[in-house]
């Protein structure tokens, strides 16, 4: 059970993570995501959980897991399209206010 709290913790917070195509971002994604999973399963052991229904978790790891499924089957085309149109140079940047 502690494993399993452990991949929920660890997907819920990093689920609205994207790859965005860039060399040193991944290595900091990559490393970002091990500290992240250390920390949540140390966390889990203490019986620390994303309860389910929360964001993107579920009751169990298996609709946690279904859940990143859609996201990824369902939502990504357009994250997808946004993300090359940003890396090709034909975006147009969004004024921050």
């Amino acid at each position: 059970m502690k494993k399993g709290n452990a991949l929920q913790n660890t997907f819920a917070s990093t689920a609205g993570m994207i790859c965005d195509g860039a060399k040193t971002s991944c290595a900091l994604k990559a490393a970002m995501g091990t500290s992240t999973a250390i920390s949540n399963a140390l966390l889990a052991l203490d019986g620390v959980v994303v309860p389910g229904a929360d964001g993107i978790v579920s009751g169990s790891i298996k609709g946690t897991i279904g859940n990143l499924g859609y996201l990824v089957t369902n939502g990504m085309g357009a994250v997808d399209k946004s993300l090359i149109d940003i890396l090709s140079g034909r975006s147009i940047s969004v004024p921050l206010t």
